[in-house]
């Protein structure tokens, strides 16, 4: 027999009885702690899902800008090749009227102001086309 004290009084009991509760405590504590790794494998793979789930949905939305960036740099492209165009038209344009000015008028003093001002609304377009092309490799 084995004398124990518990809140003041003296309870005898046996080795078996006393190797029957160790036994009871040893298996609640083993049920807890099988019952914690669950939860802990759980909530583990709970947030590796959620982290797979962003990764996926913060590929899309890059890959997503990506292609809209690419488009955008598309069309400022094709849209800066029109402007060179339309300016390598006008420069032509211009020298036609020139060539055309000259056979008519001769040399004389007017014709060369016409070529002069001729002249400077070329190289005024010719600028104005070089500020855009500036700008749009700028943001491009």
């Amino acid at each position: 027999m084995i004398k124990m004290t518990e809140n003041g009084t003296t309870i005898v009991t046996s080795p078996d009885v006393l190797a029957e509760r160790i036994a009871n405590l040893s298996k609640k504590v083993d049920e807890q702690a099988a019952s914690q790794k669950a939860a802990v494998d759980a909530a583990l793979l709970t947030s590796q899902t959620a982290i797979t789930v962003a990764l996926a949905t913060q590929e899309k939305t890059v890959n997503a800008a990506f292609a809209a960036s690419e488009k955008a740099i598309t069309k400022a492209e094709e849209a800066q090749k029109e402007y060179n165009k339309t300016i390598g038209t006008v420069a032509n344009d211009v020298v036609r009227l020139k060539e055309s000015q000259a056979l008519v008028s001769g040399n004389s003093g007017g014709v060369k102001e016409m070529y002069g001002y001729a002249f400077g609304i070329l190289m005024l377009l010719v600028a104005i086309a070089s500020v855009i092309a500036a700008v749009m490799a700028h943001h491009g």
